[in-house]
């Protein structure tokens, strides 16, 4: 079960009975729905703090949810107390959402998948919108990667050209090689990151590098390295040989 465009005309109250339901927590839309809950009598909260509110709805919801299928979530809503709530929630996970921005880091949100790697090892599907530059926590969730069982997909959508995200890639396409079907990687610097690292993930159907820089046209081989590729996306790139692929 999964949340429906109509959850901002629902109360609260009857939010959490249908938590109990939930597979799917989709974020933007529980969020627009806290968002239109608070502000529709804005009277009743004069002096109120809205993250506040915000935190104690999330932390009901997780609560309540059985065993989930589908996770998205933002970094902003992880503490502790929240993750010992998730814990039990999420050992059969298969698609997780992460964003990890820079504007919502702060160094306690630093072994957010140091924590979660012990609680979720069956995550086929990863999304990584906004990864913060912080070392550390890159490390963690280079570790949380390693510890998957069967990792299909594989998505970082970056925005920040100039971080550096060579561990992070290399290390998960290594560990997951064989396992890898769909590789997403989109504005990152590929300088120092050889393609023979993607070329390992023989079983790949789709692949789709865009807005990217640093990429090497001469290291490709595209059409003997994927006898599987059915979907093959190089657009927009910043290409650093004389070779331009469109």
């Amino acid at each position: 079960m999964s949340l429906s465009m109509s959850l901002p005309n629902l109360n609260p109250d009857i939010l959490l009975e249908i938590a109990r339901e939930l597979k799917i927590i989709e974020l933007k839309e529980i969020n627009n729905a806290i968002i239109s809950w608070y502000y529709r009598k804005p009277e009743d909260h004069i002096g109120g703090d809205y993250y506040r509110y915000e935190e104690c709805i999330m932390k009901s919801i997780m609560r309540q949810c059985q065993t989930l299928d589908c996770l998205e979530w933002h970094v902003r809503f992880m503490n502790e107390d929240l993750l010992k709530i998730m814990q039990d929630k999420i050992k059969d996970l298969k698609y997780f959402i992460i964003y990890y921005n820079s504007y919502n880091y702060s160094e306690e949100k630093r072994d957010i998948f140091g924590y979660l790697k012990n609680h979720s090892k069956n995550i086929s599907s990863l999304i990584i919108e906004d990864m913060c530059d912080d070392e550390i926590a890159k490390k963690e969730l280079v570790s949380f990667i390693e510890l998957q069982n069967d990792l299909n997909e594989f998505i970082l959508n970056h925005t920040k050209k100039n971080y550096e995200y060579k561990d992070l890639i290399t290390s998960t396409l290594e560990f997951q090689a064989n396992n890898l079907t769909k590789v997403i990687i989109i504005e990152v610097d590929f300088s120092d990151i050889s393609f023979d690292i993607i070329v390992k993930c023989i079983n790949l159907k789709l692949l789709v590098l865009r807005s990217n820089k640093g990429l090497k046209s001469d290291e490709m081989d595209l059409y003997t390295s994927f006898k599987n590729l059915k979907v093959l996306d190089l657009s927009y790139n910043d290409w650093s040989s004389e070779q331009e692929r469109v």
